[in-house]
């Protein structure tokens, strides 16, 4: 089929190679056109100057010759020649590999994400547990620091980082002896370890936190509650000493003693109620704004629930 575009008003028309040649007249503009051969351009019509310089003059005494043109055809109707309908089935078909494709991209973009948060977070793990080791080695080292000499941490909080000794002999009435001999008696108890620490050892003022409860006035007389916290290794079965009091700037305001006659748990917390007869810069302050004070608790005397115990000098 030959393709090709009118030479007069640019429609495009599709004939069949039969009517190479020959003339059509356009279905649009209705002008006769020669329909060029396969892979040729269509002929433009002549101009109007053209036509009449061509035109023949007629001459009566001339004899006259028959005037003979080639035939136009006509065309039924307009060739559809005009661009294809779209194909809907090939439009759905792009568009769902489009959409394919695309849900491809954001699954990949949503797995790198999770990913990167994952090593994130395994990083911010490591440098945290790596954080806390560094932690506690430097306070096991400052908590020997402070002790005093010949003492160690590992003796008061029964807690050993060492290698231990090798197995002492089991003494027990099955123990084998030689016949005739009386059984091995069992060694006595070892008894409790008292320790006695100088009155500046920082010790005093660490192991042991204290916080404001609550305050109640009862004819001049001041109830105050405090928290206290155990921050050893081992159950406390009694204090004595006194919670100190600062302000705001760590000015010194005085002293208020503090028995505590109750288990302590390793990590645990208790209450401990006493009443006063307050006066002066420690009373204005308790009675104004008692939880934006600072406390400290300065042991004298810490007994623990294996009866070993520490003190220290006044």
């Amino acid at each position: 089929m030959l393709r090709f575009r009118c030479a007069n008003c640019d429609a495009l028309l599709g004939l069949d190679d039969q009517l190479a040649g020959h003339k059509v007249r356009c279905p649009k503009c209705k002008v006769a056109i020669t329909v060029p051969p396969p892979g040729g351009e269509p002929a433009r019509p002549a101009s109007p100057t053209a036509m009449q310089a061509e035109a023949r003059v007629y001459r009566p005494d001339a004899p006259q010759q028959p005037i003979t043109e080639a035939p136009v055809f006509e065309l039924a109707h307009e060739p559809a020649m005009h661009s294809p309908a779209p194909d809907h089935a090939a439009g759905s078909h792009l568009h769902a590999h489009a959409h394919s494709k695309l849900m491809r991209k954001k699954r990949k973009n949503s797995g790198s994400m999770i990913a990167v948060i994952a090593l994130l977070m395994v990083v911010a793990f490591g440098f945290g547990y790596l954080a806390g080791r560094g932690y506690e080695k430097h306070a096991m080292i400052e908590a020997d620091r402070l002790l005093p000499e010949g003492v160690s941490f590992d003796s008061l909080t029964g807690k050993s980082t060492r290698t231990p000794p090798a197995a002492a002999p089991s003494y027990t009435a099955a123990s084998s002896a030689a016949p005739g001999s009386a059984p091995l008696a069992a060694p006595p108890a070892a008894a409790p370890v008292a320790t006695n620490f100088a009155a500046d050892n920082e010790r005093r003022r660490k192991i042991i936190g204290v916080g404001f409860g609550q305050m109640s006035d009862d004819n001049g007389m001041t109830s105050l509650q405090f928290w206290l916290s155990n921050g050893t290794q081992k159950p406390v079965a009694r204090l004595t000493g006194r919670v100190r009091v600062f302000d705001q700037l760590k000015e010194h305001l005085g002293d208020l003693e503090l028995a505590y006659n109750d288990t302590l748990a390793v990590d645990g917390n208790g209450v401990a109620t006493q009443t006063y007869q307050l006066t002066g810069p420690i009373l204005e302050a308790l009675t104004d704004k008692p939880k934006d004070l600072r406390y400290e608790y300065e042991i004298d005397t810490i007994t623990y629930a294996d009866g070993s115990s520490e003190s220290y000098s006044k």
